[in-house]
């Protein structure tokens, strides 16, 4: 039985191959699946989202510490997560909305936004 880590790997794989097949289809002016390649490539993603990201940069070298967040439009912090790297090794973690990492991370996105 796959992994999941496997189960993952397959489906970008996957995707990867169908986008590849799209835009050769596109490229030959071929069509895709008996469709326009356009077609084909609009069927593609159940979402497309614009989103901006913040990042606050905590410490460097060893370890480098970063927080990591995602913004709506209206400048809300929409997921946030922790990200620190060393060594070749990295480890992520969610910050939840309740914790003092994401009041820090509202201050701060507040004063870019206003800047």
């Amino acid at each position: 039985m796959p992994s999941m880590q496997q189960k993952l790997a397959d489906q970008i794989r996957a995707n990867e191959e169908s986008f590849q097949t799209i835009f050769t289809a596109l490229d030959a002016g071929e069509s895709h699946e008996g469709q326009d390649p356009m077609d084909s490539l609009h069927e593609e993603p159940l979402e497309v989202a614009l989103q901006r990201q913040v990042t606050i940069v905590l410490t460097t070298g060893g370890p480098h510490v970063e927080i990591v967040a995602a913004l709506d439009a209206e400048g809300n912090t929409t997921r946030a997560s922790w990200h620190s790297y060393w060594g070749g090794e990295t480890v992520e973690k969610v910050i939840g909305s309740d914790e003092a990492a994401y009041r820090a991370i509202e201050y701060f996105v507040e004063g870019v936004l206003v800047a």
